[in-house]
């Protein structure tokens, strides 16, 4: 890979990472003012709306393809109820409380994909996956004076078992429909939910 593309990457990455922490940020404010429906609601359309013009600018028609509909639609019921819970939680916790749960979905997905995609996890994996899962009970410090709500941190976690089935169902769906497909049917199956 070429110099130049890896600082493009990278730069793109830094972007939507900003991009993203903004989202959350106006989520967890309108979470004060609007119930989870309806702010995943408000994500999800917006989104939907700024896919929608390079697709038609582009007249990209022909890549929605949709195959595969049962996955699609349970993608997006774990949609719904990833966001659902993460503004649930992000209403009750602070960003820094909510990420420190929903930041192990990584470690989750290394953990399911065994099971779900037959993948194989070395020792030295699994005992980093293990300290890491151990690492949010320590900086969430459930135990400690003013513990956080155990009702909002269920929620946090629900939604990151929820984010790392539908994240491990990408690859089931990319064999069959391209990456600007799972994305719009995505956004609009979660809008419509």
């Amino acid at each position: 890979m070429h110099p130049r593309e890896r600082l493009r990457g990278i730069a793109y990455m830094v972007s939507a990472v900003f991009v993203f922490s903004m989202m959350d940020a106006l989520m967890k404010r309108l979470s004060a003012h609007y119930g989870p429906l309806q702010v995943s609601f408000l994500r999800c359309g917006s989104s939907w709306l700024f896919l929608l013009l390079p697709i038609a600018w582009q007249r990209s028609w022909p890549a929605l393809r949709l195959t595969n509909l049962p996955l699609h639609l349970f993608r997006a019921v774990l949609g719904i109820l990833m966001l659902v819970s993460f503004v649930f939680a992000v209403h009750r916790l602070s960003l820094a409380q909510t990420y420190s749960v929903f930041l192990a979905a990584p470690l989750l997905m290394t953990a399911l994909s065994v099971p779900l995609h037959g993948e194989t996890v070395t020792r030295k994996r699994w005992l980093a996956i293990i300290v890491g899962l151990s690492g949010v009970l320590v900086v969430l410090q459930p135990w400690g004076r003013g513990g956080i709500s155990l009702i909002a941190a269920a929620a946090a976690a629900l939604a990151t078992v929820s984010y790392s089935l539908s994240a491990l169902t990408v690859r089931t769906l990319g064999r069959g429909n391209s990456s600007l497909s799972m994305v719009f049917w995505y956004l609009l199956l979660v809008c419509v939910g």
